[in-house]
């Protein structure tokens, strides 16, 4: 599809499905919002080639990405497309989760889809 007039926000974008989504969707000519907790450099080139903007955001907290948010509006004007992907699975084996990994998935991926 032709998103040359749409402004898209990705998050969870440093790499995997949000890196890709934040492409395909510069690919179709949406101006993107790549935003994640950390940034990875490999993204510098492709991201630059197709006008990503790369911001941090923690989505677990409400003022990040309220910042987010209000960036990208004020330089896109405003916000057609929000892909809300930030996530993680824990590595560790269910028997040997801590509880302070079992909170930081939950604030990732259920208050942060929230916020």
């Amino acid at each position: 599809p032709d998103l040359t007039k749409r402004v898209a926000v990705v998050t969870g974008a440093a790499g995997g499905i949000g890196r890709a989504t934040a492409i395909l969707l510069a690919e179709h000519g949406a101006r993107v919002t790549a935003a994640d907790f950390k940034l990875d450099p490999a993204n510098d080139e492709p991201y630059r080639k197709l006008g990503i903007v790369q911001t941090l955001c923690d989505v677990r907290r409400e003022e990040p990405l309220r910042q987010l948010i209000d960036e990208t509006v004020a330089r896109c004007g405003r916000i057609d497309i929000l892909v809300n992907n930030a996530g993680i699975g824990p590595l560790t084996p269910v028997l040997e989760i801590t509880p302070d990994e079992w909170d930081r998935g939950l604030e990732i991926n259920l208050k942060g889809a929230f916020l």
